[in-house]
C-alpha cells in the first residue's frame, strides 16, 4: 500500500479527500531546514540557489538562476527553455529541480472548487521548492478570501521575484508571505499579536487597512521585515513566488536605537491555503529544535534588552528565548518549539536599546499608501470575473453575489461558519480533526531577560549530527474541517440565492455548482 493510500484510509480524513482530483502530491516528506536540491545549482529559469544559509541552515534570500547575473533578469525569460515550451515553473523544462519540488493542491470539495476555477494549464495549488529565509521592506497587503492574513514583502535586491509577481502602484513587485488565520488568530497571547488579530479583521470590513498598517509601523514608511517559511510558487495565482506557509515572522515595529521593537511569531508547521491540504512540518532538530532569526542591526556592540513580553503554546521556561550578538550583522534570537505534531505557536515582543554608535538597517523606503488601498473586490461581486481571477477570488466574488454583498470574512469565520458546521459533527470527529487545538490562547509567561552580549556560537555548535528521518507530510485534518465547513456556508448562500449565477458565468456552472452543494460531506 502506498502512503498515499494508507493516509487516506482514515475515516475522518477521507470526508476531505473523496474528491481529491490532482492525486498526491510529488515528495510529500516533511520539510528540514537545508535545501533538498543541496549546494548545486542549474541554469534553468526557475533553478533556486542562493549564496549563503541563515542561521538555521536554510538558503538565505533566495533567487532564480536567471538573476544570479542580474538581479532584474526576472523568470520565465524571454527566448528560454521554459518560455519556448510554455512549461510550469515545476516542470523539468523549467528547473532541473523538479524532482524535489513538493505539490500541494485542493483537495476533497475545496479542491473540487479549485480544479472547477482554476486554470488548467496548470495545478490548482502550489509547487514548493525549499525552506528559506528573506528580509527586505515589509507591509500589510489584506486578507484573503481564503482567510490567509498576507504581507507584502520587497526582498533584498529583488531576490526570488518572477515576472508574474504582483506589482505595487509604483512599480515596485514583491513577494507575498501568507499563513493562515485560522491556525493563528484565537490563539495569540499577547497584546500586540491579538491587536493585529483584531485590526485586520476590523480593516476588511471597513474596506480600509490604515490602522493595522500603522500598526505595524508608525509614520509614512513601511517597516522592515524578516519572514521564515517555505519558498515556492502560487500557481493558483499564476504561479508567483511566495513564503507559504510562513514559520517566522519578525516586523521591526521601531527603528530607533533606544527602542528598537520587534513582534515576532514562530512555529514549524503550518498549511497553504484554501487550495492545498497538507501540514508542512518543518524538523527543526537539526537546529537544537529551535528557530533561529537574525534581526538585523548595524553595531560593534551589542544591545540591551530593555523589555519582552512572551507567549507560548507550551508554557514551560524551556521554551524561552535566549539571545546572541552577531557582530555587524544584528541581534540572534534563538526560539525552542516543540515537536511539528504538536503545532506549536511561540510569539514575542522584544525591545533593544543599542550603542549611541549603532544605526538600523537600510532598506528601500516605501511609503504606506503604496498599500494603503481599498479591497479590489467589488461590494456586490456581481463584476465579470478578470482573466488573472485565482480559484479563491472566484469563490469569493461567488459568495459576496450570493450574500448581496458581504463576504466570507465579514461574516465571521469562528463566531458564526465554523460554529454552524461543527455543531453537526460527532464528538468523534471533532476529536480527530483536532479543533480545539486551534481555540486554546497562548500562555503569557514570565522568562528571564539576559544581557544579549554574548557572540554568537557556529550552527554546527549547536546542531544535531544525526540526519532526520524524512517522514512523510501529514495532511492538515483541522483544515478540512474548514474547508468543508467554507464550501457549506458557500453552498447555502448559493442555494439561498436560489441558485442565481452573476452575468458572464458559463451556463454549465450551475449544474456543477449543484453536484458540490449536493454532497453528503456538507452534513456530516
Amino acid at each position: 500500500m502506498s502512503d498515499c493510500t494508507r493516509r487516506l484510509s482514515v475515516p475522518w480524513l477521507c470526508l476531505g479527500l473523496g474528491l481529491l482530483l490532482m492525486g498526491c502530491p510529488r515528495n510529500p516528506s516533511i520539510w528540514t531546514p537545508e535545501a533538498p536540491y543541496g549546494a548545486s545549482t542549474g541554469t534553468k529559469d526557475f533553478d533556486l540557489t542562493s549564496s549563503s544559509t541563515d542561521f538555521n541552515g536554510s538558503p538565505s534570500n533566495p533567487r532564480w538562476a536567471p538573476q544570479v547575473q542580474k538581479p532584474q533578469n526576472l523568470p520565465p525569460t524571454a527566448h528560454s527553455g521554459c518560455s519556448a515550451k510554455r512549461a510550469q515553473p515545476y516542470e523539468a523544462d523549467c528547473t532541473d529541480q523538479s524532482k524535489y519540488v513538493v505539490q500541494d493542491t485542493g483537495s476533497g470539495l475545496s479542491g473540487a472548487l479549485c480544479t472547477l476555477f482554476g486554470d488548467s494549464s496548470s495545478i490548482s495549488g502550489h509547487a514548493d521548492w525549499t525552506a528559506a529565509s528573506g528580509q527586505g521592506t515589509i507591509g500589510w497587503l489584506n486578507f484573503a478570501d481564503d482567510w490567509d492574513y498576507n504581507l507584502a514583502l520587497l526582498p533584498e535586491n529583488g531576490y526570488g521575484l518572477t515576472s508574474n509577481n504582483n506589482k505595487l502602484p509604483n512599480g515596485d513587485p514583491y513577494l507575498e508571505v501568507e499563513f493562515d488565520s485560522r491556525e493563528l488568530e484565537s490563539r495569540f497571547g499577547t497584546r500586540w499579536w491579538q491587536d493585529f488579530a483584531k485590526l485586520a479583521e476590523a480593516g476588511t470590513q471597513a474596506g480600509d487597512y490604515t490602522q493595522v498598517q500603522d500598526h505595524l509601523h508608525a509614520g509614512p514608511g513601511l517597516p522592515f521585515g524578516v519572514v521564515y517559511g517555505i519558498f515556492g510558487v502560487d500557481c493558483e495565482h499564476g504561479c508567483r513566488s511566495e513564503f507559504h506557509p510562513a514559520y517566522a515572522v519578525a516586523i521591526q515595529v521601531d527603528d530607533s536605537k533606544q527602542n528598537n521593537t520587534w513582534a515576532i511569531f514562530v512555529r514549524n508547521w503550518g498549511d497553504e491555503g484554501f487550495c492545498s491540504h497538507l501540514d508542512h512540518q518543518l524538523d527543526i532538530s537539526p537546529t537544537g529544535q529551535a528557530i533561529h532569526l537574525v534581526l538585523p542591526y548595524k553595531s560593534s556592540a551589542g544591545p540591551t534588552i530593555i523589555k519582552q513580553e512572551f507567549a507560548s503554546s507550551t508554557a514551560q521556561q524551556s521554551q524561552c528565548p535566549y539571545y546572541n550578538f552577531v557582530s555587524n550583522q544584528g541581534e540572534e534570537i534563538t526560539l525552542p518549539l516543540p515537536s511539528p505534531t504538536s503545532q506549536g505557536l511561540a510569539e514575542i515582543v522584544v525591545t533593544f536599546s543599542w550603542p549611541d554608535s549603532a544605526s538600523p538597517i537600510e532598506h528601500r523606503p516605501v511609503e504606506k499608501k503604496q498599500l494603503l488601498q481599498t479591497p479590489s473586490t467589488p461590494p456586490t461581486g456581481a463584476a465579470l470575473r478578470n482573466r488573472e481571477e485565482s480559484s479563491e477570488e472566484h469563490v469569493g466574488r461567488l459568495f459576496r453575489f450570493f450574500n448581496n454583498g458581504p463576504g466570507l470574512v465579514q461574516t465571521g469565520f469562528r463566531t458564526r461558519i465554523l460554529p454552524e458546521f461543527s455543531a453537526r459533527m460527532t464528538p468523534a470527529q471533532r476529536q480527530t480533526a483536532s479543533l480545539k487545538l486551534f481555540e486554546e490562547r497562548n500562555a503569557v509567561f514570565s522568562c528571564p531577560v539576559p544581557s544579549a552580549v554574548n557572540p554568537a556560537p557556529p550552527l554546527s555548535a549547536r546542531s544535531n549530527s544525526v540526519p532526520p528521518r524524512r517522514a512523510p507530510l501529514p495532511l492538515h485534518s483541522a483544515k478540512v474541517v474548514w474547508d468543508t465547513a467554507t464550501v457549506a456556508h458557500f453552498c447555502s448562500a448559493y442555494i439561498a440565492s436560489g441558485r442565481k449565477l452573476p452575468p458572464g458565468e458559463p451556463a454549465e456552472l450551475g449544474s456543477k455548482l449543484d453536484k458540490i452543494c449536493e454532497d453528503s460531506r456538507l452534513k456530516p
